[in-house]
C-alpha cells in the first residue's frame, strides 16, 4: 500500500480498481458482479451528489434503507464524501429516534416506502431524507440517490472527524448502544493485517451472512476482503442455504460468521444436507464462541479450518 492507501479507504478501493478494474467486488444471488471498475465510478458518481447537497467528509449519513446489497456498496461509496452510520433499519421507533437525536445527521438515506420507522422518526427530527433508486442494471448493489426530503439539515454544522468512514451503534448489552467511529487508517490497518494473518486475496470471496450495521458484517465480512481485493458476496441475512449453494457454486472463499449462524449450519450440515466444499479456505467463528467440540465438528462437515478472532467493537480484532 501507499501511504495514502494506508490512511484512507476510498484511496484504497480506487487503487485497487485502478490496478484490477474488471475484478468483482460485490456478488448477491440473481445479480451480476460489480467489478472493482464500476464501484470506482460509483464512488466517482456519489461524491459528486453529496458534494453538491453540501455534505461533505465528517458529515454523518445515517444508512437505513434495508436492502442488503445496496446497504454492502454504499458502506464502501459513502465515505468518499461523509462519515456513514449504518442502522438497523428494523430497530424500534424510539430506538431509531435516540440514535438520530445523538448523531444528528445531515441526511437519512430511507426505505422507499416512505413510512418506515426510520423516516417517521427523520420527520419527527427535521433531518433530511434521501432514498435509492435502481441504476436500471442488475449489477449487484449499484443504486443512485435521491433527495427526496431536503431540510436545513444540510446547513448543519460538522458531527464527525474527517478521519471517520464508519460510525457503528454497538447492540446494545448495557441497555443504551454505543456509537463507535471506526477511521479510515484503522479500517485498512486491521484490513491488512489480519488479512496477511488468514491470507486473504484478491481471488478470495466473504460469504456474507451477518447484520451490516454491526461490526462484525462492517469490518470482518466485508472490509476485510475488499480492502484485500477480494470480493463479497452479500447473501441473504444467517441463510445457510444460500451460503451452501455459493460455497458449491465456487462463489464463496471464506466466511465469518456469528455463532448462532455456524451452530445452525452444522445442524443443517449434520441433517445429511448436501455439501460441496468448492473453493471453501476457512470459516470463521464472530460474535460469540462455539464450543471447541462444535468447532471440531463443523471442521469435519466443512472440510477445511475454523478459526475465531478475539475482538470487541470499540477495538477492532486483536487476535485471531
Amino acid at each position: 500500500m501507499s501511504s495514502a492507501d494506508e490512511t484512507d479507504v476510498t484511496a484504497r478501493l480506487l487503487a485497487l480498481a485502478a490496478a484490477s478494474p474488471a475484478s468483482p467486488a460485490f456478488l448477491a444471488p440473481g445479480c451480476v458482479p460489480l467489478s472493482f471498475g464500476e464501484l470506482a465510478e460509483h464512488i466517482r458518481r456519489t461524491a459528486a451528489q453529496l458534494v453538491g447537497w453540501g455534505i461533505g467528509r465528517g458529515d454523518i449519513v445515517v444508512w437505513a434503507n434495508g436492502e442488503r446489497s445496496e446497504t454492502a456498496v454504499a458502506l464502501a461509496v459513502l465515505p468518499v464524501a461523509s462519515t456513514i452510520a449504518p442502522l438497523n433499519p428494523a430497530a424500534t421507533f424510539d430506538t431509531l429516534g435516540d440514535l438520530l437525536a445523538r448523531m444528528r445527521p445531515k441526511a437519512v438515506v430511507v426505505p422507499r416506502d416512505g413510512n418506515s420507522a426510520v423516516a417517521r422518526a427523520a420527520r419527527q427530527l427535521g433531518v433530511t431524507e434521501i432514498t435509492t433508486q435502481s441504476r436500471g442494471v442488475e449489477a449487484a448493489g449499484a443504486f443512485d440517490l435521491v433527495l427526496a426530503n431536503a431540510t436545513a439539515s444540510l446547513d448543519g454544522a460538522r458531527r464527525a472527524s474527517k478521519d471517520w468512514a464508519c460510525l457503528g451503534a454497538t447492540s446494545g448489552s448495557t441497555g443504551h448502544p454505543k456509537i463507535v467511529p471506526y477511521g479510515h487508517r484503522q479500517m485498512n490497518v486491521m484490513a491488512r493485517t489480519t488479512g496477511e494473518r488468514l491470507s486473504v486475496r484478491a481471488s478470495d470471496v466473504s460469504g456474507h451472512l451477518m447484520p451490516l450495521h454491526l461490526a462484525g458484517g462492517i469490518r470482518n465480512s466485508l472490509f476485510l476482503s475488499l480492502l484485500n481485493g477480494g470480493a463479497v458476496n452479500v447473501l441473504p441475512h444467517a441463510d445457510v442455504e444460500a451460503f451452501l449453494d455459493s460455497v458449491a457454486a465456487g462463489e464463496v472463499t471464506w466466511t465469518s460468521a456469528s455463532f448462532t449462524i455456524l451452530r445452525e449450519l452444522l445442524t443443517c450440515l449434520e441433517s445429511g444436507r448436501p455439501f460441496e466444499r468448492g473453493r471453501l479456505r476457512y470459516a470463521r467463528v464472530a460474535s460469540g464462541r462455539l464450543e471447541a467440540e462444535e468447532m471440531e465438528r463443523l471442521e469435519n462437515a466443512l472440510g477445511v479450518p475454523v478459526v475465531t478472532g478475539l475482538a470487541a467493537s470499540e477495538t477492532g480484532p486483536v487476535a485471531q
